[in-house]
């Protein structure tokens, strides 16, 4: 890290966004800036001043950059962090300095749709073989057995990124300023990211590994899940360990590599459940040595390149850079994990394992609109966002990718709930049915998460991200506080209802910090109304698939019909001036 004693001082500023595994580069409010020529890098690059704003965060000690970074000018190519590791990368859109004319601005919201469709395409290939492989599991294993791999898939989540220290997101902020001008320097920083990585998944292996049956007991109140909670200490082993390389090849760019070697993985993970649970008939076992087994092809796929990087220095004053930096995230790792799994946990303390693994399979079900659509258009809105708030008609547009985005997240969520209740009937064992209840509220909880995206448009514009430490935090703890009370009284059907509302008030507290830093004349009222027309279509769909006077055939024509008819409401909502829907609220009051 090229630190000088004589080198200016900055303060770090840890981001912390909703999924904290997302580090985007923060741009200048200012566009590019030229500073003084970087002597170690070639000469079409120039530097560029960082801007400082320091992050609340107790208890984290900020560490210190480099007042200037390396800007290439010739290839430019930024690549984004992504959500999860399964995720590819695509070069993340250029800002540009001032967009003055509509032609400008709808070519970037073209932009962000395409970028949109782009990155869905390449993130549905593991939802869908995940939703191919629910129903397999449900018919393969009991539902006691399916409970039990929903809570430690819920735990290996947690583990591996609490055992990660945010390293990830760390290094990627590091090879886009400290080390982008050198090699060398890339290289130490790399190596000393593996050397962390490897210390702490060994140690917390082999912890869990000698702690299995105090850890069985304590949860499950038996001796039965003893080597499966050996197995989920080698799966957060092996995945903590296939990071680097992969984290390599997004911040490199090496796509195509990384797409292949993804997807590889992705199905050997399908081919190996279908052996092991399938044919072998070897039960929960088996799908976690499938897993294991995807992760090890992982491991082995980028283990050639780790090695070639690998340096035998471990550079102390990087190793605290990279730790400073990465705990920082953490606080948002843990807020997201506890608004998404720790309901498991509930369930299984308060219900059982079989209501436990109904409830994985509803939440499953229902929350299909996060990788498909809000996860991919998440990243498409990061990357073009500074663009659109330096157009001159910035709130205007924010608004129509308010209007239009929310019209899509109900239209999702009402055909997610229609579907799911027929997938849950068709395809999965009767004992799971008994659950469907909770599908919508899950895909309700899916529509507030998405336009909490766009509520927090304010805090990166104006450069306040320390703001997600407050409302990440309060939703997590209304979340655990919501299922205290209401798992007791209404069991699975109450945590969904706590998930929805802790989801909702994310939202809120979004909404109200963004108009008290940006503000934004959001179309509420049309949302409200778009959302009334959404529950009346779920519920016209729902008379027509339980009326016993109808065939099954019918009854799907006339499902599609009314999303179809939704569907059509919306657009046309969609392109009414807001002064019309005014006055037809008004008249409606």
């Amino acid at each position: 890290m090229s630190i000088t004693p004589d080198s200016p001082q900055v303060v770090r500023r840890p981001s912390l966004f909703k999924d904290p595994t997302t580090l985007f580069q923060q741009y200048p409010a200012q566009g590019v800036a030229q500073g003084p020529q970087c002597p170690q890098c070639p000469p079409h690059l120039v530097t560029q001043p960082l801007v400082s704003q320091p992050l609340v965060t107790p208890g984290v000690v900020n560490a210190a950059l480099p007042l200037f970074y390396c800007v290439d000018l010739v290839e430019c190519d930024e690549i984004d962090q992504q959500q999860t590791w399964r995720l590819p990368v695509w070069p993340a859109l250029q800002d540009s300095a001032s967009f003055s004319d509509w032609t400008t601005a709808f070519t970037l919201l073209r932009n962000l749709v395409r970028d949109s469709g782009t990155y869905a395409l390449v993130a549905c290939l593991s939802p869908f073989l995940s939703l191919i492989l629910t129903p397999f599991l449900t018919h393969s294993l009991s539902r006691a057995d399916y409970g039990v791999l929903a809570v430690l898939n819920a735990t290996i989540v947690f583990l591996a990124g609490l055992t990660q220290f945010g390293l990830g997101a760390a290094f990627t902020y590091g090879y886009n300023s400290d080390y982008h001008a050198s090699m060398a320097g890339q290289q130490v920083a790399f190596s000393t990211m593996v050397r962390l990585l490897c210390l702490c998944s060994l140690l917390v292996a082999v912890l869990l590994w000698f702690c299995a049956p105090s850890i069985d007991q304590l949860f499950f109140h038996s001796a039965l899940y003893t080597l499966q909670i050996k197995l989920m200490a080698v799966l957060i082993a092996l995945q903590n360990l296939s990071m680097p390389g992969l984290t390599w090849l997004r911040l490199t760019g090496r796509a195509t590599f990384f797409a292949v070697l993804t997807a590889l993985g992705v199905i050997g993970n399908l081919l190996l459940t279908l052996l092991f649970v399938g044919v072998l008939h070897m039960g929960c076992d088996g799908a976690l040595w499938s897993s294991c087994g995807s992760l090890l092809l992982l491991v082995l796929g980028t283990g050639p390149l780790v090695v070639r990087l690998l340096r035998p220095r471990f550079h102390l004053a990087i190793a605290y850079d990279l730790l400073a930096f990465g705990v920082s995230t953490l606080p948002g790792l843990l807020s997201v994990w506890v608004l998404q799994l720790v309901d498991r946990y509930f369930l299984l303390s308060m219900g059982s394992l079989a209501q436990t693994a109904s409830y994985s399979v509803a939440y499953t079900l229902g929350n299909v609109a996060a990788p498909l659509v809000i996860a991919p258009f998440a990243l498409a809105w990061y990357s073009i966002l500074h663009a659109l708030a330096r157009n001159n008609r910035a709130h205007e547009l924010f608004r129509q990718v308010f209007r239009w985005y929310s019209a899509l997240l109900l239209f999702t969520a009402c055909l997610i709930a229609t579907c799911a209740h027929l997938l849950l009937r068709w395809f999965f064992p009767p004992a799971y049915a008994s659950l469907a209840a909770i599908i919508p509220l899950i895909a309700l909880a899916n529509v507030w998460y998405g336009l909490f995206d766009i509520f927090s448009v304010g805090v990166h514009v104006q450069r306040k991200i320390w703001y997600s430490v407050i409302y990440l935090p309060a939703a997590a703890l209304l979340n655990l506080c919501l299922n205290l009370l209401l798992i007791p009284r209404y069991g699975a059907l109450g945590a969904a209802l706590a998930t929805m509302l802790a989801y909702f008030a994310l939202a809120v507290m979004a909404y109200i910090v963004n108009q008290h830093v940006y503000a934004i004349a959001f179309e509420l009222a049309r949302f409200g109304l778009a959302l009334v027309l959404g529950i009346g279509c779920y519920v016209a769909v729902q008379w027509v698939l339980q009326s016993p006077a109808l065939s099954e055939l019918l009854r799907c024509l006339l499902t599609a019909l009314l999303l179809i008819l939704y569907a059509v409401m919306l657009v046309r909502l969609c392109k009414i001036p807001l002064g019309k829907v005014l006055a037809y609220r008004r008249v409606r009051v």
